[in-house]
């Protein structure tokens, strides 16, 4: 008889809130409620010419409870993550005592700063202080622009074309009035734009009573037309046949003139079809790490640094092959290794047997801690659209062929790479 796993992920129990928000519950034996909100827009989605504007927004959060910030973080004694920004969310979160007071006041005040960033509240402190952000990161200009140059070949037309961060760029945070955040906020923060997850030893119908009754005292972000809830277009990479896919940059001249002692890198990014599965993409990705640490190593010797890996978000899926010890002189030796080990994935079927089996072992032992377990949440309704358990995921992986794996391979040529090289 097969034996069941512990899938925390096929227990979550879901409600649609008196305010329109879509509640995800987790009732577990814990002392304690975690509340996760994520803003299911990001910095990858801030429209042109008001880069940074996630973030912006974000910082208001604090700046506009009922309580001084310092405060809030006495009174969240378990906890409280007052705002983080990504490529594709802006998530907030807390933990709150669960007896019925402590949940009350604390739900409270929690709200008090998401509905309370309408108020504005700091606008103009905020702007400095992310003014002084950005120049904190951007002590060099010259590698600025750089870093700029490299967005603009890498990922054309989308925001790291235009912004080197997430903080946006000094003219689009100087640009930003008090309008254009109440007015992204109505459209970005309303309830059909918000995953709500929450765990702890509460049930679903106790968690969303105190929820309503909480929120039921703000007035919800609103949209003026059925049209506003739609998403801008944003710009996709996928694979494409490139004229010129070997970019070398000189960099020592781009810290005004300071000494560094680093060697320079390498960078291989191969943009695969958007409708290709994360299972497949990350089987391959391990798949192509495993052979390069033993090939490269074995004509370069044990200490040479590779890796390659997996990364995706709404404009793009990348297979990304990196090197942080390069020089030009390795450049053909490298390349073609690549290439040589790119090119074998779909005859390696007794190590993509290992790879997909190690992946399914991995998809039924995993941190079972509470955060961890409302991460992945989180992570699932931004990739897929709703909770993955974990019996569904196994199945995933199961479905995976060396075919899928040859697929793919197909669009890993070397007319399709791109390589960027810095030294």
């Amino acid at each position: 008889m097969e034996e069941k796993i512990f899938d925390p992920f096929a227990d979550f129990q879901s409600c649609k809130l008196a305010s329109g928000f879509t509640l995800q519950h987790l009732q577990i034996d814990r002392p304690f409620v975690d509340i996760r909100i994520a803003v299911r827009t990001g910095s990858l989605e801030d429209p042109v010419g008001k880069e940074g504007i996630a973030h912006f927004t974000e910082h208001l959060f604090s700046q506009n409870g009922n309580l001084p910030l310092v405060e809030m973080i006495r009174l969240f004694k378990l906890g409280i993550n007052p705002g983080s920004t990504g490529n594709e969310k802006v998530e907030y979160s807390c933990r709150i005592q669960r007896k019925k007071e402590k949940l009350v006041d604390g739900l409270r005040h929690f709200f008090s700063m998401y509905f309370g960033i309408a108020k504005m509240n700091g606008f103009d402190q905020q702007k400095k202080i992310v003014l002084e952000e950005y120049d904190q990161q951007n002590r060099f200009p010259l590698l600025a622009q750089h870093s700029k140059t490299i967005g603009n070949i890498i990922f054309p037309g989308t925001f790291w074309s235009r912004s080197v961060s997430r903080l946006g760029t000094p003219e689009s945070i100087e640009s930003f009035t008090q309008d254009d955040i109440f007015e992204y906020w109505n459209k970005n923060y309303h309830p059909s734009n918000v995953t709500m997850i929450t765990a702890g030893g509460i049930t679903i119908d106790e968690i969303a009573s105190l929820l309503d009754q909480t929120i039921g005292d703000y007035k919800m972000p609103q949209l003026k037309t059925a049209e506003d809830i739609k998403k801008p277009i944003i710009a996709t990479l996928g694979p494409v046949k490139r004229k010129t896919n070997i970019h070398t940059y000189n960099k020592k001249d781009l810290y005004g003139g300071m000494p560094i002692q680093s060697k320079g890198t390498f960078t291989s990014y191969a943009f695969l079809p958007m409708e290709m599965t994360l299972y497949k993409l990350s089987i391959l990705s391990e798949m192509l790490n495993l052979l390069l640490l033993d090939s490269i190593r074995e004509k370069l010797g044990s200490a040479y640094e590779i890796n390659a890996s997996l990364v995706s978000d709404i404009i793009a899926k990348q297979i990304k092959v990196n090197s942080p010890s390069f020089n030009l002189e390795i450049q053909d030796t490298v390349l073609s290794t690549i290439q040589e080990n790119i090119d074998s994935l779909p005859f390696k079927s007794d190590l993509f047997e290992d790879v997909k089996d190690g992946k399914i072992v991995r998809s039924s032992s995993y941190d079972a801690s509470v955060a961890s377990i409302l991460s992945r949440a989180i992570s699932d309704t931004m990739d897929y659209g709703s909770i993955v358990t974990q019996a569904e995921k196994i199945e995933r992986y199961k479905s995976v062929t060396i075919e899928d794996i040859a697929e793919c391979v197909e669009y890993m040529q070397p007319e399709y790479l791109l390589h960027i090289i810095e030294i």
